[in-house]
């Protein structure tokens, strides 16, 4: 197990190196999300924005710990298969199924509900992705969502229906372009 955390810990280290160009989320939010689940217990996430799998390393790193599992989505091949690859040499792939194509088709078709949701794909989409998650995410559990602060013109529709939404106790982390984290009453 210590040469496996030495492994995944190395891996991390390697992709912030190239988090520009995959847009990667920061070290300080993968590390706070990772802290959450594992305090939680949280075992079902759902990530839209799989992009080269740092975030979802961070959530499966989390995850094994709980026997919990991870469905993530990527709409570009390449970057599931540089993922996938990156799982592999982390030993986690058992816990992550990837799925492949637009977000918003896989996830009107996906049942079942989610311990934590984590959106971080296309910005404009935000509204569409919470509309369609939102009754999917369990009582207890959180919608996270990336880029809330820098992109924020691109989802003011979304921003404006979550912090208005009784049902859900918000707080924004200043990580990178600013986490939007609610906690679904």
């Amino acid at each position: 197990m210590i040469k496996m955390q030495e492994i995944i810990r190395k891996k991390l280290l390697h992709l912030e190196e190239t988090s520009e160009k995959y847009w990667n989320i920061p070290r300080e939010s993968g590390n706070h999300l990772n802290l959450i689940i594992k305090a939680t217990g949280y075992k079902s996430i759902l990530e839209i924005g799989t992009s080269n799998g740092y975030s979802t390393i961070w959530f499966a790193e989390a995850v094994r710990a709980n026997a919990g599992y991870i469905i993530s989505i990527e709409y570009y091949q390449e970057r599931i298969d540089i993922a996938q690859k990156n799982f592999e040499e982390c030993g986690l792939s058992d816990f992550i199924t990837l799925k492949q194509g637009k977000a918003l088709d896989i996830i009107e078709n996906i049942e079942g509900e989610y311990d934590l949701v984590f959106i971080d794909a296309n910005k404009a989409e935000y509204i569409n992705y919470y509309e369609i998650m939102h009754p999917k995410i369990r009582s207890g559990g959180m919608l996270v969502a990336d880029n809330v602060t820098s992109h924020k013109s691109e989802m003011e529709d979304f921003l404006d229906i979550i912090s208005h939404n009784e049902n859900y106790q918000i707080s924004y982390l200043p990580f990178g372009g600013g986490l939007l984290i609610a906690l679904k009453k």
